[in-house]
């Protein structure tokens, strides 16, 4: 069973001050990639090592026997990119090693304030991690989530895609807070590890555990933050074409909804009875 630290009260947690806003932030970005085309790859590690006004940690998780571990030691030096090597495992009636399997492993690493995971295939855009950081300290949040432009696999363009604002009734709904939002790693820590008995909710999940706890932590940020590559072959829309993998997608949605409620309904009613 997973087990997570239970958080009291928002004044246990430290806002922001002056003498941090003075300091250049630094952000740890983990990378998830496996069997990734090079070229993709390349894209994406250089728009975050890219970033500037920000100190970047940069992690790449992969799976052993993965050809990029190969081609990022060849093409990059070892002080900028680190390297985090998982084993293969297999989820029954699920597929192959799944993205939270993999964090779990990574975030183990992670040493900088600011926690951001990243896609092999997207693209950051110039300013991304300094304006999702600005915007959560001025606002005192603790997660900034930008919207994001569709493009096409050289980038091009297809379309904008924009989020709400954060409300809670919507979020119980479906996820809109993307993947690649920014969060305070000691935030972050406090929720740590991902549920990797969910294949697709894991972060999802994380958000509602935060919000159980923290409340309205989350600040949208409506520019694009990044580039998203729609490919064929993305997860998403491969599974899109099966119905056994639309089948699986909404059971996990209906257990992991179905387990958040009840955990929030119980942790209400102990409050209650305590008071």
């Amino acid at each position: 069973m997973v087990r997570y630290k239970k958080l009291s009260k928002m004044n246990d947690i430290n806002f922001f001050n002056i003498s941090e806003e003075k300091m250049i932030d630094s952000v740890t970005v983990i990378m998830n990639t496996y069997k990734e085309k090079q070229s993709f790859l390349k894209q994406a590690i250089d728009s975050y090592l890219c970033q500037k006004d920000v100190n970047i940690q940069l992690i790449v998780s992969t799976i052993e026997n993965d050809p990029s571990i190969s081609f990022i030691k060849a093409n990059y030096d070892s002080t900028k990119i680190e390297i985090c090597i998982s084993t293969f495992k297999e989820h029954p009636g699920k597929g192959v090693t799944g993205i939270y399997y993999q964090l779990n492993k990574a975030t183990s690493m992670i040493k900088n304030d600011w926690f951001c995971y990243a896609s092999s295939n997207d693209v950051a855009l110039p300013g991304k991690l300094k304006k999702e950081i600005e915007m959560c300290k001025k606002n005192n949040k603790f997660v900034c989530y930008s919207d994001y432009n569709v493009t096409d696999i050289n980038l091009k363009t297809m379309k904008k895609h924009k989020f709400p604002s954060f409300n809670y009734n919507l979020l119980l709904k479906g996820n809109f807070i993307n993947d690649c939002a920014i969060i305070k790693t000691d935030i972050l820590k406090k929720f740590l590890p991902f549920n990797d008995t969910y294949y697709n909710c894991g972060y999802w999940n994380l958000w509602l555990r935060i919000y159980s706890n923290l409340g309205n932590v989350f600040i949208h940020n409506p520019n694009p933050g990044f580039l998203y590559r729609h490919e064929k072959t993305s997860t998403h829309i491969l599974r899109n074409k099966d119905k056994n993998k639309q089948l699986m997608y909404q059971n996990e949605k209906l257990k992991m909804i179905k387990n958040h409620i009840i955990k929030t309904q119980l942790t209400n009613i102990s409050t209650k009875i305590k008071i």
